[in-house]
């Protein structure tokens, strides 16, 4: 005849190994899921590039210059502005532009990474739908044939290299300076 406490033995580790299962269940689903999630976002980075290789030619980006503000709340801060104008047949959702400062032997002396589509300016005739867009920070849609102007806050600020040619609109007095001359290439585009 089996012992009360043989059974107790049988029954608490039989709960044991069956918590030890389950948990490992659990684990294995988790890790599944977020394997999938991440293997989304490798994905969809890598349709975005190849987008940006295939529509990119579609993609003009135009007048693209620097400016130093005097005035204002953004006194004493450099930006880069430029209009963006889709020829192609699709709406473009998002779209990266990596731009390069060159010196005056063509090489970067700085790179900035940019999404010029975020609502960081209000077009003309903009809505009050679009209005909630500008102000939670996503990026507007560009339709075939539009064309939009972009507003881009410099990220280095103190690099006088980069800075000191467009504050004082005098270019390349040193090989380290930037020379007035960018370097544009569009990074991704998601439609």
């Amino acid at each position: 005849m089996i012992k009360l406490k043989s059974i107790l033995v049988i029954i608490l580790s039989s709960i044991v190994i069956s918590a030890v299962i389950l948990l490992t269940i659990f684990g294995i689903s988790l890790y599944t899921g977020w394997k999938e999630k991440e293997s989304a976002g490798i994905h969809r980075e890598r349709i975005s590039q190849l987008n940006a290789r295939d529509y990119g030619q579609y993609v003009k980006i135009l007048s693209l210059k620097t400016e130093y503000v005097t005035k204002g709340i953004d006194k004493r801060k450099c930006f880069i502005k430029g209009i963006i104008k889709n020829n192609g047949y699709r709406t473009i959702a998002s779209l990266g532009l990596r731009v390069e400062f060159l010196n005056a032997s063509g090489s970067p002396i700085h790179v900035e990474k940019l999404l010029p589509l975020k609502a960081s300016t209000l077009r003309r005739g903009t809505t009050i739908a679009a209005l909630s867009l500008f102000t939670s920070g996503k990026e507007l849609p560009l339709l075939p044939g539009e064309s939009t102007s972009f507003v881009h806050l410099l990220t280095e600020q103190k690099d006088k290299d980069v800075i000191s040619p467009i504050k004082h609109k005098r270019y390349a007095t040193n090989p380290n300076e930037w020379s007035g001359k960018f370097n544009y290439k569009i990074t991704e585009i998601r439609f």
